[in-house]
């Protein structure tokens, strides 16, 4: 829907008014809103929508109780979904009323231009952070114990997805190259016509991900997949000619001169930074919210899924699995989470909960074989001592089983 030289119609007109506002709703304040102290700012300027999006709820869809909930992860709430609605109503006005209004095409085509520009650096920068992830290991890590341990049938749909994702660590860096390759072509103009067929298709498979596995993330995939659409809009009539038609044709390019040579300079500047600089800031943001928190060679031997066969009568110990970053306890039916130390000289591990700093334990520990692990401790004047059975990923077959190039027979158990 980029302009052209023709004069628009008052249709058009108002439909780009309107694909100008609710585009720029959606995208802004995006990515000063990551930016220390400006996020603040942010959040209050958006207390107007958020106002507005409550009154359409409870006042024109009679929603009871309906107010912005606490930060919980999902993007697909109520509320979400309520001021989507705002935002496409919004727009809507702004339209109506800017079509009353005589403002010149040429205007309206530049700020059509910038928006344009700026939802191509929207997808991408979003792309980016998602196919970097995936390297890192921060969206879909390997299965940890607890996952191995659970059935199929205790696993939420989204559960499964991510235990299927993370147990392949080629088809995740695969569907994180897609990625970064649809961002890199979109942040260049000669190659945006490319990288929005990229970024359809990978988008297009996380929506459909998303809604039949339950992910609540779909209204945002979706988002992202509409701007992908968007801006490969001028484009798609020339290329169903040449696909279907054989027909030459030229693809549209996004036209952006700046007509100052500060202004050119400073656009290399800023595109350089934001091509070198955004992948740092992503690492150092993984970094900051794993904590860096990975084994030693020497606690790896410890990690695994210990199993008590012999019930203690003072402390009925069910398990005690040790993760990566994590450990868990086992009592009776309830499972508490735990940091975790360990001194291979001593042949101790100490756990401390993360809710509770007084509840700890420090156990000493004996392997008996490689199977088999004696863990003593006193707690509160109570001697435990227990047998652990140890099982480690290459008891499991969903991470003992590799790669073969030739298979007699499927491996489908």
């Amino acid at each position: 829907m980029i302009a052209t030289e023709n004069q628009w119609s008052s249709i058009k007109k108002t439909g780009i008014v309107f694909l100008i506002t609710f585009l720029w709703i959606k995208m802004f304040p995006f990515p000063l809103g990551e930016i220390p102290g400006v996020k603040d700012i942010i959040n209050y300027l958006a207390t107007p929508s958020d106002f507005l999006t409550e009154w359409i709820g409870k006042n024109l869809l009679s929603l009871e109780n309906f107010r912005k909930p606490v930060y919980s992860g999902s993007g697909d709430t109520t509320f979400d979904y309520v001021k989507l609605l705002f935002h496409v109503l919004f727009s809507i006005i702004v339209a109506l009323i800017v079509s009353f209004i005589k403002i010149k095409q040429e205007t309206l085509h530049k700020i059509y231009q910038w928006v344009f520009t700026y939802a191509r650096y929207y997808v991408a920068l979003y792309l980016m952070v998602y196919g970097a992830f995936k390297f890192l290991e921060g969206q879909f890590s390997p299965p940890g114990f607890m996952t191995l341990e659970q059935t199929f049938g205790e696993s939420t749909p989204m559960g499964l997805l991510w235990t299927f994702m993370g147990a392949s660590i080629g088809y995740t860096y695969f569907v994180g190259f897609c990625e970064l390759l649809a961002c890199y072509l979109l942040l260049f103009r000669k190659t945006t016509p490319l990288g929005s067929l990229v970024s359809i298709a990978v988008m297009l498979n996380v929506v459909l991900l998303n809604f039949c596995y339950d992910v609540p993330v779909k209204l945002f995939s979706s988002e992202l997949l509409f701007i992908s659409i968007v801006i490969a809009y001028p484009n798609l009539k020339n290329i169903t000619n040449f696909f279907l038609n054989n027909t030459p044709v030229a693809l549209k390019r996004e036209v952006f001169l700046l007509p100052k040579k500060w202004m050119r300079m400073s656009r290399v500047a800023l595109k350089s930074i934001i091509i070198i600089g955004f992948p740092i800031v992503i690492f150092a943001i993984f970094q900051s919210e794993s904590g860096g928190v990975t084994l030693d060679d020497n606690s790896k031997k410890l990690a695994g899924y210990y199993v008590n066969n012999n019930v203690s009568i003072h402390a009925p110990w069910k398990h005690i699995i040790i993760d990566e970053s994590y450990a868990s306890i086992k009592k009776d039916s309830t499972v508490n989470y735990y940091n975790f130390s360990v001194d291979i000289q001593k042949k101790t591990i100490r756990f401390e909960s993360y809710r509770d700093s007084t509840d700890t334990y420090q156990f000493n520990y004996k392997n008996i074989d490689s199977k088999t692990v004696k863990m003593s401790s006193v707690k509160k004047s109570d001697s435990l001592n227990f047998i652990f059975n140890k099982k480690t990923k290459d008891d499991y077959l969903l991470t003992k089983t590799g790669f073969n190039w030739i298979n007699e027979i499927p491996n489908n158990q």
